[in-house]
């Protein structure tokens, strides 16, 4: 039996007896590649109870199921598992890491916004997502950090629990000495938006919290999700 030669699909033999069995290994495979998406790429156990048409990349030392299928995909149909070698260039969303990857022949590369691999040396223009609830004070640094070296456009951000202060009309956020670099003013409603632009990118040399002040008063409670976005360099891989 012969198969395709991008994604492995086997193909129907004249006079083949059970055809719908080839069809719908095929079907499945279709549906796992055509729009790549990984649970996980560094898994070495094969889930208990694995959803039909799920797929993993393999880890080295798999075992169990996936004994001796390591760095290959792996996805789960028909009730079994079926195994595929990944094609230079294929690209993968990896659920558990919310991020894109390229297949380079050996790994699987992060891909920046405009797609182009981290590490091999490129702008990348990227953002940091994460949510942080509110404490008491009259101010909160976040606990995931501006990066390194990122070179910041701006913040943006969204009320995702209504913000429960003392006293306080508003608030503002920035960094420690420039607490209201990305905006002041901001609403304590639920569903209320955060667009903060830099009026110049600003680079940090460190990992740097934002600091969120409460305008008047102390905060309480409540939860923002907060994004920011910058711009990182990659030096080219090492030879």
């Amino acid at each position: 039996m012969s198969n395709t030669y991008q994604f492995d699909l086997p193909m129907l033999q004249a006079s083949q007896a059970q055809k719908h069995v080839t069809v719908n290994e095929a079907i499945a495979k279709l549906d796992a590649l055509a729009q790549l998406r990984f649970v996980s790429r560094s898994a070495s156990v094969p889930p208990s109870s694995p959803v039909d048409g799920a797929a993993y990349f393999v880890a080295s030392s798999g075992t169990g199921d996936w004994a001796g299928q390591g760095d290959r995909i792996a996805i789960f149909a028909n009730g079994g598992w079926v195994y595929l070698d990944a094609k230079i260039g294929w690209q993968a969303w990896i659920e558990d890491e919310a991020s894109a990857f390229r297949f380079d022949g050996s790994n699987w590369v992060a891909l920046g916004s405009f797609g182009d691999p981290v590490g091999e040396g490129g702008t990348q223009v990227r953002t940091l997502e994460f949510d942080h609830v509110i404490t008491a004070g009259g101010t909160n640094q976040t606990l995931a950090p501006i990066p390194s070296h990122a070179s910041v456009f701006g913040v943006s951000g969204r009320v995702v629990e209504a913000i429960v202060v003392n006293a306080a009309t508003s608030w503002k956020i920035g960094v420690l000495g420039a607490d209201n670099r990305y905006g002041d003013r901001y609403s304590l409603a639920f569903n209320s938006h955060v667009l903060g632009m830099s009026g110049q990118p600003q680079t940090y040399y460190s990992d740097t919290p934002l600091l969120l002040t409460a305008t008047g008063g102390e905060f309480v409670s409540g939860a923002i999700r907060l994004r920011i976005h910058y711009v990182a360099l990659t030096p080219p891989n090492t030879v």
